[in-house]
């Protein structure tokens, strides 16, 4: 939720954004306040709820990598916390590339390469659920598993040279990991309990709130950076 506020002050005032990766449409319903904005996600569950709950807004089922969308059609797109998850990087970078208009401004979020990242609880977990092994990736349903992350200098080389990055904000620290990986272990692990899980996790994510307002240097577990569509 605070990542989404950080977001929506880095676009550009009107026009027509694309969120890319949209889930169920919690921040493309937070967008349509003030922008025209059409919402895209891979998993027709998530589409559904989203329609659902903002039948005005169009959104669409669809890959990152293929959208159906004209070339240059958006002046802004938002992939918030979605590059990570992906099979392939570049494809989804340049499809973004394409709908967005020469100018157009770009703002990305990502996991960040900070002190903390080897504390990720989703990583930890599903590699000790696993048996200590990753999966196969044809395995993997519609993208990658384990969250990647990055610094700033894998994002400049991912973005080359269709985007110059133009701001850059770096935020929380990952000291609340251990609580996640916590509640996994006791609710997953020890109680084989799903239910409780869904209701506990809210304890981490009003932690992961309230730490993910703190601005943070290089150590920071979370990364957001605004680019610019170079001609």
């Amino acid at each position: 939720m605070a990542r989404w506020q950080r977001a929506l002050r880095l676009l550009p005032d009107g026009g027509r954004v694309l969120d890319l990766g949209c889930a169920f449409g919690y921040g493309t319903r937070l967008v349509a306040r003030s922008h025209q904005v059409c919402g895209v996600d891979a998993s027709p569950q998530f589409i559904e709820r989203a329609r659902r709950a903002a039948p005005r807004i169009p959104f669409q089922c669809a890959p990152a990598e293929a959208v159906p969308f004209e070339d240059a059609s958006f002046d802004a797109v938002l992939l918030l916390d979605v590059l990570e998850h992906v099979r392939r990087e570049r494809p989804v970078l340049q499809e973004v590339l394409r709908v967005l208009r020469p100018g157009g401004t770009f703002v990305l979020s990502v996991p960040a390469k900070g002190a903390m990242r080897w504390l990720d609880s989703l990583n930890i977990w599903d590699f000790y659920a696993g048996g200590g092994s990753h999966p196969p990736e044809e395995e993997i349903p519609g993208g990658y598993r384990y969250h990647r992350h990055y610094n700033l200098a894998d994002l400049r080389a991912l973005l080359s040279p269709g985007f110059t990055i133009q701001r850059v904000e770096r935020t929380g620290l990952g000291l609340i990991e251990p609580l996640n990986l916590a509640l996994l272990a006791l609710c997953k692990g020890l109680l084989h309990s799903q239910w409780l899980y869904d209701r506990l996790v809210y304890l981490y994510y009003g932690a992961y709130i309230a730490e993910d307002t703190l601005r943070c240097g290089p150590a920071s577990y979370h990364l957001m950076i605004q680019a610019v569509r170079n001609p």
